[in-house]
């Protein structure tokens, strides 16, 4: 890398300063652009001298040059990235950027939007490794998808810059970026949810974690994609605030697959074990009842439909049987199914038989293993699509984008998790955790 930078948090609120560590071989500014419907510019860092660094370890945070831009107090919420630019005429658009790029969020100071939507940081992390490239080694670069018993937020490519450890398997339907970073899924469905007039807030896992405001102030949660990374605390703020009255959408799949934890001094995550309760009592569905394909083109498969009257599948012209989403691969590449034992307030309402996935390598199918479309109702509503690609086809099938509206639109709707309101203020009963790690 002739250059690489990450966020010294990951998220920051408009009116703060965004600090941002960088090393580079040569004078840079730091380029901020907002990541939505379009890539647009809000500001630009003063002119730096080289500061070259040397890479870091895996677990510990790396070190750099501090570099210190003041965030508009007008500036919008949304999803931003800083580029490094070693020259005026170096715009340093966004377009997957492997180097020299620090994905962040601009938050509001208070809950804005009765939507927020979690960019999965952690998942993104945990298929990080740094400055490697796979494309050209042999080895997939040392992340915790490979081993490392822990890794560091504070340093590149956590979302966009620096490497992937499957970069090498490539996704077939999508060639424009490897799997687990922003542009892949999180991007598109940021940028579907702003061509469609919806207002939205947007955190990441370590806010959803250290808890900057309260998750309470919000009628919605969305996780679009890969969501694969999870702490108890992230769990249990989020069990709180459906018992509460609040909904969530996971349009995604391998949701709260992998149990981790967080350490704030050094600000890593590692492996937790297994979860004491199941992770398919919060989302309705479960990787361990469905099955993943990870190289070139899978079967296809639709999801059949069982609950044409449902209110989620409003408008889309459903009977019982009908069938959407084969003809664009809707289902893969991680996919999550209902279990046996779904429980009185879950519902199946479609599901995709994965039996054909088995014909060729490359496959991970558990036994019966499904995609489910599921809906758990009681306090608060969780509504699981069941497939990492839902994102991927928004714009392109009109079955998934009607059904993600009809989702938003009756979600979102209605008071805040009321029962969560307390002495006038909105609280979820977990105390902040003290910023300390991203500031080393």
């Amino acid at each position: 890398m002739t250059a690489w930078a990450y966020p010294q948090t990951p998220s920051v609120t408009a009116g703060e300063t965004l600090t941002v560590r960088v090393s580079s071989r040569g004078p840079f500014r730091l380029l901020l652009y907002r990541l939505g419907s379009a890539t647009q510019f809000l500001t630009a860092s003063p002119v730096y001298g080289a500061f070259e660094a040397p890479s870091g370890r895996v677990a510990l945070p790396w070190d750099a040059a501090a570099c210190d831009v003041p965030i508009p107090r007008d500036a919008r919420p949304g999803a931003y990235a800083a580029f490094v630019a070693h020259a005026p005429a170096d715009v340093a658009l966004p377009q997957d950027r492997r180097d020299g790029a620090a994905l962040f969020v601009v938050r509001p100071p208070h809950p804005r939007a009765r939507v927020l939507v979690n960019l999965p940081l952690f998942t993104y992390h945990a298929y990080n490794s740094s400055t490697r490239d796979p494309l050209g080694d042999e080895t997939r670069g040392h992340s915790l998808c490979t081993g490392a018993s822990a890794v560091t937020l504070l340093r590149p490519g956590g979302g966009i810059g620096g490497h992937l450890c499957d970069e090498a398997d490539r996704d077939a339907y999508d060639l424009a970026s490897p799997r687990h970073c922003f542009e892949h899924w999180d991007r598109k469905a940021l940028a579907w949810l702003e061509e469609r007039g919806y207002d939205v807030d947007v955190a990441t896992d370590w806010d959803l974690h250290a808890a900057p405001y309260p998750l309470a102030g919000y009628r919605l949660l969305l996780c679009f994609g890969h969501h694969a990374y999870w702490t108890d605390r992230m769990r249990a703020r989020v069990e709180r605030f459906v018992d509460g009255g609040g909904n969530v959408a996971f349009f995604g799949a391998n949701a709260l697959w992998s149990r981790v934890r967080y350490d704030v001094v050094r600000a890593t995550i590692e492996r937790a074990g297994a979860w004491p309760v199941r992770e398919d009592r919060l989302t309705g569905a479960s990787y361990r009842f469905g099955g993943g394909r990870d190289r070139g083109a899978r079967p296809p498969v639709p999801y059949v439909v069982s609950a044409p009257d449902h209110w989620a599948f409003a408008g889309c012209d459903f009977s019982e049987g009908s069938a959407f989403g084969a003809s664009g691969g809707l289902i893969g590449y991680r996919c999550d199914g209902a279990p046996p034992d779904p429980g009185a307030s879950a519902r199946e309402l479609a599901r995709a038989d994965l039996d054909r996935w088995r014909e060729s390598n490359g496959s991970e199918v558990f036994p019966d293993g499904h995609a489910s479309f599921v809906v758990r109702e009681g306090a608060g509503t969780v509504v699981h699509a069941g497939t990492v690609d839902w994102p991927r086809l928004l714009a392109r099938d009109a079955a998934v984008a009607r059904i993600t509206r009809n989702v938003i639109e009756r979600l979102a709707a209605g008071d805040v998790a009321s029962s969560l309101v307390r002495n006038g203020h909105l609280d979820d009963g977990l105390v902040p955790v003290r910023r300390a790690g991203f500031e080393t």
